[in-house]
């Protein structure tokens, strides 16, 4: 008995100094993040082969403009001696293409305007178009429920016949299905068409 508490008392100092051992190694590596400046974390997030990126640099470059400038960055890193030879043209460069975003961004902003009225106008289309069709699906006795999906797709009531299957096995309505006419609309979801078998 003696000797298992020993056992268990030394497994127990051991386990203890290794993580004291852990807590000091990892703290040191903690406060030295943390004393980063910004231009060493910059610094060192580029040396890893990213790229950092102001706000303003972002937003261009979602907005569409970006290609532009990405095209520009590539060429200065294949050529960096050109690039301290050319920062004076870069800095009127950037004040450029940020005259051009500005322009940029106000004819986007027409042309967002213009494809909004145009979307608005299909969906009003589509919504005179889209009167919901009736199908009667009839289900008799020992059909299986991936037949049934299959005969939903064929008839456009569900888009994937094997996940519209998955659904009903996942939700219980597999073995809750009814046998029978039941009427199915296009605009149905999988969880009213579900419901509608299973009623």
């Amino acid at each position: 008995m003696k000797h298992t508490i020993r056992s268990f008392s030394v497994g127990l100092l051991i386990a203890g100094l290794i993580m004291l051992v852990v807590f000091y190694i990892a703290d040191d590596t903690i406060t030295d993040q943390a004393d980063l400046s910004v231009e060493e974390m910059i610094a060192g997030v580029e040396s890893e082969g990213y790229r950092v990126i102001t706000e303003s640099e972002y937003i261009s470059y979602s907005v569409g403009n970006g290609k532009e400038e990405n095209e520009e960055r590539t060429d200065e890193e294949s050529a960096p001696e050109e690039e301290q030879d050319n920062e004076e043209e870069e800095i009127d460069e950037e004040d450029n293409d940020e005259e051009e975003d500005n322009e940029s961004s106000t004819e986007e902003e027409a042309e967002e305007e213009t494809t909004a009225d145009e979307n608005e106008e299909e969906q009003e289309e589509a919504e005179e178009d889209n009167t919901p069709n009736t199908v009667t699906i009839n289900i008799e006795s020992g059909t299986p429920s991936l037949q049934i999906s299959y005969t939903l797709e064929e008839q456009n009531l569900v888009d994937d016949a094997i996940e519209f299957n998955d659904y009903l096995q996942q939700n219980g309505y597999a073995l809750r299905i009814q046998l029978g006419e039941h009427e199915l609309h296009d605009n149905m979801s999988y969880f009213e068409i579900a419901e509608e078998l299973a009623n």
